[in-house]
């Protein structure tokens, strides 16, 4: 069963959904980065727990489109290799941001966020 009905110009939705989990997360990170200078009342950590959290769902919904975009085509033998090494370098991009999600949950949960008060 297809999800999505595409277009002929784009025969999977996977290279249309992939920019949008890596542009997440990078803004997570900068957004996590630019917190240690900007006043807490203004950003804090559960905003960037949503990003990173948010990220992490969106991987996997991106990921799962590559495993189906690569199972509907053909591809040479020379080829294999590289989207075999592709989907193993996405997996472990979506393991990470899954378990470091899991850890700023966990990190809320308990209260453990220094709090940087100016």
């Amino acid at each position: 069963m297809e999800l999505l009905i595409t277009p002929d110009w784009a025969p999977n939705i996977h290279p249309l959904l992939v920019h949008f989990p890596i542009a997440l997360l990078v803004v997570a990170a900068f957004a996590n980065f630019i917190t240690f200078f900007i006043p807490e009342k203004w950003w804090d950590e559960t905003k960037n727990t949503i990003l990173y959290v948010a990220g992490a769902l969106f991987a996997g919904i991106t990921y799962y489109s590559g495993t189906v975009a690569a199972d509907s085509i053909f591809l040479p033998t020379e080829a294999q290799s590289v989207l075999s090494e592709h989907a193993d370098w996405a997996g472990y991009f979506l393991w990470f941001f899954i378990l470091y999600g899991i850890l700023r949950i966990a990190f809320h949960w308990f209260d453990l966020f220094i709090a940087v008060n100016y």
